[in-house]
């Protein structure tokens, strides 16, 4: 079978409160139940069955033990969907001959011939557990409190799952959206089995760039809109916490470009969606991610490389010191935007409108039909129209404004998105890449641009944040980095012509024949 689940992680007082809640008791039709769970999760030394993505459990309920294995999963807008076969054994042992897919079996056994499996993780739980009839669903929640154990230590266990047992997906958030409303809650994407992993390999999560839109040519704008949300909510939340944690500044870059991608996604489609307040609070999202990221880049690309080469003056130092001081604040910020109820609750908004197709919830109209409408015909109509305009802004690139560029520089980036998200519609896939490797090498002129004058001004804003503390020193290195992102601007202007030229005469891939 397969099991679709979503877990949350819960707040230290929360879950009492969640289990007295109103919410259980209105949809609550089968009897609760409590009880005390040890599970152990085998694997080999080296964690070998985790890295081919499966997870092999034996849990003891009273006094009977039952078989678990997790494999295979697909991807989804933030809940997990994975296959699960399930059994009783006699003991806490694994019994492979017990697994009824042979494949899978075949699988285990491979990995287990070079290694013995032996228990890696142990998790001990009082599990709260009830079944509920919610939006025509049958959702089965189970309250989990206690600790997971590894030879490297061991860490709290305080969870949510909701499954779904019959029905329909987008109830799962939906039933989650309440149940916020009552407690602190934040989505997980981490089982147990990856969570137990971390701790033994002691590595922290890495950042994770969007994956490629895989479409078929016959897909609808229904079916681009669908996988488009996958995509994009999956990079939002798979960089959620390294972004959280900031020791990887690329967490944070890759969690707003999960961000924008969305907002253009949806600015992309606006003809055929109606107004939403999710695109207000992407807004919202993407400011709080944007600060962070402004700074991340002036610390780590401009002020840093400046530093270490002249490692020497005593002003860059205390320069770079101030705009470290000035980026870990920022980092705090971000915290508190991402612990604020509100990035939760966007987070389930987005998986319950994503998973439902919530865009289909509109009255019928020749804007809506067009949803089912091939993608091929309308992404033509609407690659043409942003190709348009960034010519336009483009025209006699090198004597544009600073604002007429930056304004140039968000058209280019919307048309680079636009062509990952639909340039496998068409059968001119070597003319896609050859368009969007130039798109690239112009919106990366025209992002270091944009980089300098942003450097520029938090400069300025960090000198008069310090007002009559600066020194002479500090003043004479500010004047040093302000002379030398000037001078860096104008090599990258030289180039920027010829980029643009480069990206005019390439021809439009998405003529449809």
């Amino acid at each position: 079978m397969r099991k679709i689940g979503l877990e949350l992680e819960v707040g230290s007082e929360a879950i009492d409160i969640l289990w007295q809640s109103p919410v259980l008791r209105r949809y609550g039709g089968d009897r609760a139940t409590t009880r005390q769970l040890r599970s152990l999760y085998f694997d080999t030394a080296d964690l070998a069955l985790a890295e081919a993505g499966i997870a092999l459990r034996v849990r003891q309920a009273g006094r009977g033990f039952v078989q678990t294995v997790h494999c295979d999963p697909v991807a989804t807008a933030g809940h997990l969907e994975r296959k699960e076969i399930e059994g009783p054994v006699p003991s806490e042992e694994p019994d492979l001959e017990r697994l009824g897919d042979p494949s899978l079996r075949s699988r285990i056994e491979r990995i287990r011939e070079a290694q013995a499996l032996v228990p890696v993780i142990e998790t001990e739980v009082r599990r709260l557990q009830r079944k509920l009839r919610f939006g025509g669903s049958r959702i089965e929640v189970a309250l989990d409190e206690g600790r997971l154990r590894t030879r490297a230590g061991e860490i709290p266990i305080r969870e949510l799952e909701l499954e779904l047992l019959e029905g329909k997906p987008e109830t799962l958030y939906e039933l989650a959206l309440e149940l916020q409303q009552v407690a602190e809650l934040r989505i997980s994407l981490k089982s147990r089995n990856a969570r137990g992993r971390a701790l033994i390999t002691g590595g922290s999560e890495s950042p994770r760039k969007a994956k490629p839109v895989r479409l078929e040519a016959q897909a609808s704008v229904d079916d681009v809109l669908a996988e488009l949300g996958v995509g994009c909510l999956g990079q939002i939340l798979a960089n959620w916490e390294v972004a959280y944690q900031g020791h990887d500044p690329e967490g944070v870059h890759q969690m707003r470009v999960g961000v924008r991608r969305l907002r253009s996604a949806l600015s992309l489609f606006s003809d055929v969606l109606r107004e939403d307040a999710l695109r207000s609070e992407l807004r919202w999202l993407g400011g709080e991610l944007g600060e962070t990221r402004d700074w991340d880049v002036f610390a780590e690309e401009m002020i840093e490389p400046l530093q270490r080469r002249f490692s020497s003056d005593p002003g860059l130092k205390r320069l770079r010191d101030e705009v470290r001081a000035r980026q870990a604040e920022t980092h705090t910020t971000l915290r508190r935007a991402l612990d604020d109820p509100r990035a939760t609750r966007l987070a389930l908004q987005l998986g319950a409108w994503i998973t439902g197709r919530g865009w289909r919830d509109q009255p019928l109209s020749a804007r809506s039909a067009r949803l089912f409408a091939p993608a091929r015909e309308i992404g033509a109509e609407l690659l043409q129209r942003r190709a348009r305009k960034a010519r336009r802004l483009g025209r006699d690139i090198a004597h544009r404004t600073l604002g007429e560029r930056h304004a140039l520089r968000i058209q280019v980036k919307k048309l680079r998105y636009a062509t990952e998200f639909l340039g496998g519609l068409y059968s001119n896939k070597g003319g896609a890449r050859r368009y969007l490797r130039r798109l690239n090498r112009l919106q990366g002129s025209l992002g270091e641009l944009n980089d300098s004058a942003t450097a520029q001004r938090l400069l300025g804003e960090l000198l008069q944040r310090l007002g009559p503390e600066v020194d002479g020193d500090l003043h004479r290195a500010a004047g040093f980095v302000e002379g030398w992102i000037a001078r860096s601007a104008r090599d990258r202007e030289r180039d920027l012509p010829k980029r643009w030229k480069a990206f005019a005469r390439r021809e439009a891939f998405w003529t449809v024949r």
